[in-house]
């Protein structure tokens, strides 16, 4: 799984996640309320932009760190909402359960919140695991184990360093 950013982009479909296994994916979403989501702020925004890095490319990193923080610290068994996708109509990104051999991914989404009305402190208590729910006759999943889902948020980081 690696995220990959439009440096160039205004904020709508300038966010890239490729899912390098079996069927291979790529979702496409904003960063419009990324940093709203992230709780960063413009006072930190100003900072970023003096060092030379694009705010995408910092609101990036921010999410994976904040993806990390969720995922590789579960336990087996554990079910979490991984939101990628923040949009005016829903939120959307994956329910992600640590199982033996790894992380089973599954593409979801829910329209009772918006991408504006969520932020990370909020989305565990604003998004029930329940009323998520997926949009495809089959749900779409994916099985990532930990080492292959590490390799690919490394070099995710490492390509967003080096913009």
């Amino acid at each position: 799984m690696r995220l990959i950013i439009d440096p160039l982009g205004n904020g709508h479909h300038d966010l890239f996640l490729k899912i390098d296994v079996m069927p291979s994916q790529i979702k496409i979403a904003d960063s419009y309320y990324l940093f709203d989501f992230l709780e960063i702020s413009q006072k930190e925004i100003k900072a970023v932009k003096q060092k030379q890095m694009t705010p995408i490319t910092y609101g990036a990193l921010r999410l994976i760190e904040y993806w990390e923080s969720r995922i590789l610290s579960m336990s087996k068994g554990q079910t979490v909402f991984l939101l990628f996708d923040l949009s005016d109509q829903y939120v959307g990104g994956f329910r992600v359960a640590k199982v033996k051999y790894g992380y089973q991914f599954e593409e979801v989404f829910t329209e009772e919140t918006a991408g504006y009305a969520v932020n990370k402190s909020t989305l565990d208590s604003v998004v029930s695991l329940t009323l998520l729910r997926t949009d495809k006759p089959s749900p779409s999943g994916w099985l990532i184990s930990e080492e292959r889902l590490r390799e690919g948020l490394d070099w995710s980081k490492k390509q967003l360093i080096n913009l």
